[in-house]
């Protein structure tokens, strides 16, 4: 027996020996036909080894070149066909048969936009090749979301060539997709004519039957024929697999797939059905695998990226879930299951701001009921409970699942006011589902109803169902807060935070609750431990550079800040952003450039990046080039509004009035009822002293809106305008009439009585204004601040302290209110100001009220020191340098007087206020 098994061994060596020798004595043009041959057998394995043996010989050959980019591109090598075909036509093989290959080449690979790019504008002098090309340039288009595109390549193949295959096959495909079924069918008929056994058609025949039609035993009767037909024709036997899948056939799936497996197990799309069926099966470490092997192959490819990271999620490994599914959004932003499984991997690790800004665009819209449903819990999570209920709604009345729909009827019950059948059904339903949309979606709808005791019975079922997950424990915080039990909601975030160390929401939300204690130093140093331990999460660094913005920090640190959440995430738009506008706010124009342009080096097409790109020059003088700014955007976005009101902003501020105006209509051609582009336009009209297009538009505005008063407003700001008081009175009257509570129409009436002269008319409507509507504390505030700027300080006193009975914590109102009572010496002013200044502790507007009040009381020390730290907070601002070096001057500090004054001079007419500075010099 051995002895047999020995001459057997020494035969087949003997013949390879021998194979070896003859292919070596071969010469390349033996080689070539002997590889032409094979390749018409279907033998792509020999014809490689045939064709390589020939590149020994000829390195340099282009046709060779040509033959083993087509026979790799067959055996599923489209990375090595893409390289030998590129080679073949750097070695001068003619474009016309090279090309048309590598287009099919790169459609394989998944790469459209490349082929789009490529051959886009390729003109070959050969039809059939060119028809070819066009055929292919119109699946790419196809595949990027243009079938007007698509249609117009394909139409331009078959012009070329009627019985273009793959032209009448993608026609078929995007009338398919189009729900054309028996154009599709016609078209599909057409093509099997001209090609009766052509492989790609009789698979798309069976994917129409399929996909299209829902008949799976006449699909799966096609595939099979295709297999048959075609011997190692590994797309339809793909279909056969994912046929059996469809129909829960697992079983039948895998001995299909063990078929596939034999036509080429590294095939891409072996791997990736493999890791599907792995995923289908539960089976998750042979789903990775799986999936790793095919990353290896296409690390670029969307739909590899998407089932790893899909795999990685299934298996709560989600640091690794959260890179993959990001660049599967960023190649794909248009996949809902990438975008959906992005939004719960920072749901579930907290990155909650993330979350939100990976929501898809016109979610109202969405008919995806798992995406609305996973709104719906990061709404509930970020504590907006009426936005929750909307997006569980109709994610329930979506839902295909029985579980879900039953959710959806007892959500409709609860908003018909059923609440006791409602909610036993959802708890019925929450105990038998494992899922977790109907346990939040009871959790809103109690919380909503504020039956808080009920949410949290609701809170600790979730919890048994998910109970190494931190959400459950951020609900019951919040629930807490509501029953106004901070200690419990302190307990409840501390264990969210010991199941999860990275959840950061609980982080921000413990500091709110320090901020609500009035401790901002708690809630700094909460933020400044949570970065110690974890200093590339971007979000706890926006939120202190955030809190530190709201305490008046100085503009130094919290730009460092910024950038340093910027350095953490570089390629997240957000940090970025808020760094340009924060700079915007503080005026510091040049600076907000800076960053706007590294942000838009970083994210060239990103829509937000330009429009605060355009802000930006705006804001630093450079309105031409804002413009063009802007004009990018419009390209970009040409349904939107948006780009055409910034472009006016731009034209105004380069007061190029007539191009303002043309862009606000330019918006109003995309939509004619937008308001802020007709009140835009009837302010303009009125700038350039055309009142009639004023009125004009404020009449269209109330046929549009006649239910509303701003039609109303408009028509009287423009009658104010012309002087006809009484036509403008009688307009705001009308306004008001149709908004009786709006305090912005009220503002409207009292200042049109005072700027009328009507003084006494003013205080009587607004005394009886704040008679009916005694907690309006905004239009209280409002008249109070034009009887201080009037130095009506009495009538002033009066309004600001009705204003602070609504609303004692508003430090506006306590620091004008200190204010106006310092006028008279009332010492009464420094309780007010103390308690504004420990609201708000580092306001340079408040220091500078208590700074003021403390020197009037004899404190000089105490002033100085506030002054100088208001000065350090904002060194930009020359008024409270001014009054700093007042108080050194009171201080005997001369020096120190002269140097803060000179600095004042250096602004020259920076600071407007020049003419006290030099009579201050003069007096040193």
């Amino acid at each position: 027996m051995t002895s047999h098994f020995h001459v057997l061994r020494r035969s087949a060596l003997s013949v390879l020996v021998a194979g070896l020798m003859v292919a070596c004595s071969e010469d390349p043009e033996a080689l070539k036909a002997s590889a032409r041959d094979s390749l018409a057998r279907n033998d792509t394995a020999t014809a490689i080894i045939q064709l390589k043996n020939a590149l020994q010989a000829q390195p340099d050959a282009a046709d060779v070149r040509f033959l083993l980019g087509q026979a790799l591109l067959r055996s599923g090598d489209v990375a090595g066909a893409e390289n030998e075909l590129n080679k073949a036509l750097e070695a001068g093989h003619p474009e016309s048969q090279v090309l048309p290959v590598l287009a099919e080449t790169l459609v394989a690979a998944g790469r459209f936009q490349d082929v789009e790019s490529r051959f886009g504008k390729v003109k070959l002098s050969d039809p059939q090749a060119q028809a070819t090309v066009l055929a292919y340039l119109g699946e790419a288009q196809m595949a990027l979301g243009k079938p007007t595109d698509s249609a117009a390549s394909l139409d331009a193949s078959l012009a070329l060539n009627a019985e273009q295959t793959v032209a009448l096959l993608n026609k078929a495909r995007l009338a398919a997709r189009q729900g054309q079924y028996p154009q599709a069918s016609a078209l599909l008929d057409r093509a099997l004519a001209a090609s009766p056994r052509h492989a790609g058609v009789l698979k798309q025949k069976g994917d129409l039957l399929f996909y299209g039609m829902g008949k799976a035993d006449e699909a799966l009767a096609v595939y099979r024929q295709a297999v048959e037909w075609h011997p190692g024709f590994r797309d339809a036997q793909i279909s056969v697999v994912r046929v059996h899948m469809n129909q829960g056939q697992l079983d039948q799936a895998e001995q299909a797939y063990k078929v596939l497996q034999k036509m080429g197990e590294n095939y891409p799309k072996t791997l990736f059905l493999g890791a599907q069926l792995a995923l289908a099966r539960s089976d998750l470490p042979q789903a990775r695998i799986q999936a790793q092997k095919l990353l290896r192959l296409a690390p670029d490819n969307g739909l590899a990226l998407e089932l790893a990271g899909a795999v990685e999620f299934r298996s709560n490994a989600l640091l690794q879930a959260e890179p993959l599914l990001a660049r599967a959004v960023t190649a794909m932003p248009d996949s809902a299951l990438a975008r959906r499984l992005l939004i719960q991997t920072y749901l579930r690790t907290g990155q909650l701001d993330r979350a939100e800004r990976t929501l898809p665009d016109k979610l109202d819209a969405n008919q995806d009921p798992e995406m609305l449903g996973v709104a719906g819990q990061l709404y509930l999570v970020l504590g907006q409970q009426a936005k929750a209920q909307k997006y569980f709604e109709k994610a329930t009345a979506l839902a295909p699942n029985d579980p879900e729909k039953k959710t959806s009827l007892a959500l409709a019950r609860l908003a018909s006011g059923d609440a006791e059948t409602a909610f036993g059904e959802l708890r019925s339903i929450a105990s038998e589902d494992p899922g977790v949309v109907a346990d939040m979606a009871l959790i809103n709808a109690l919380v909503q109803r504020r039956e808080l005791d009920k949410a949290l019975q609701a809170i600790d079922k979730l919890s048994a169902k998910k109970a190494d997950d931190p959400i459950p424990w951020h609900l019951r915080s919040q629930v807490l807060t509501f029953k106004r039990d901070i200690a419990g909601a302190r307990k409840a975030l501390t264990q969210a935070l010991k199941l999860a160390p990275t959840f950061f929401p609980a982080v921000k939300a413990l500091a709110a609750l320090d901020m609500q204690e009035r401790q901002p130093d708690a809630a700094r140093q909460r933020y400044e431990a949570f970065i110690g331990q974890y200093p590339k999460n971007a979000d706890a660094i926006l939120a202190l550079a955030q809190l530190r913005a709201q305490l008046n920090a100085s503009q130094d640190e919290v730009v460092a800040l910024l950038n340093k959440a910027i350095e953490a995430a570089p390629s997240e738009s957000a940090p970025r952003l808020i760094l340009v506008d924060y700079l915007l706010q503080q005026n510091a124009s040049k600076l907000a450039l800076t960053a706007a342009q590294a942000a838009s080096a970083v994210l060239p097409d990103n829509p937000s990046v330009i429009d605060a790109l355009g802000r930006a020059q705006v804001s630093a003088g450079e309105h031409h080039q804002a413009v063009n700014t802007f004009g990018k955007l419009a390209v970009m976005q040409p349904r939107a509004v948006g780009p055409h009101m910034r472009m006016a902003q731009a034209h105004v501020a380069a007061k190029d009035l007539p191009a303002a105006a043309q862009a606000l209509r330019k918006a109003l051609d995309v939509q004619p009822d937008h308001l802020p582009a007709q009140q835009a336009l009837a302010q303009l009209a009125l700038r350039n002293n055309s009142p009639d297009e004023a009125l004009a538009v404020s009449k269209s505005i109330q046929k549009q809106r006649s239910t509303e008063a701003i039609g109303y407003v408009v028509e009287g700001d423009v009658m104010l305008f012309l002087k006809r008081q009484s036509e403008a009175m009688q307009a705001y009257r009308t306004a008001l009439s149709k908004a009786p509570t709006s305090t912005a129409v009220a503002m409207k009436v009292f200042n049109a009585l005072v700027s009328t002269g009507q003084g006494a008319q003013a205080q009587a409507f607004a005394q009886d204004w704040l008679q009916k509507q005694a907690r309006d504390h905004v239009f209280a505030g409002y008249v109070g601040e034009q009887a201080m700027k009037a130095g009506q300080l009495a009538q002033a006193e009066k309004y600001y302290r009705q204003a602070l009975a609504s609303r004692p914590d508003q430090v506006i109102f306590l620091n004008n209110l200190a204010w106006i009572l310092s006028q008279r010496g009332d010492k009464e002013s420094l309780i007010h100001v103390e308690r504004a200044n420990t609201l708000a502790p580092d306001n340079p507007d408040i220091l500078d009220t208590y700074a003021g009040i403390v020197a009037g009381q004899g404190d000089v020390a105490k002033a100085l020191s506030l002054q100088q730290r208001a000065v350090r907070l904002q060194p930009e601002r020359g008024d409270l340098r001014l009054s700093l070096a007042k108080l050194q001057l009171r201080a005997g500090k001369t020096a120190d007087a002269k140097a803060t004054l000179g600095k004042l001079q250096e602004l020259g007419n920076k600071f407007g206020n020049q003419e006290e500075v030099s009579r201050l010099l003069k007096g040193l």
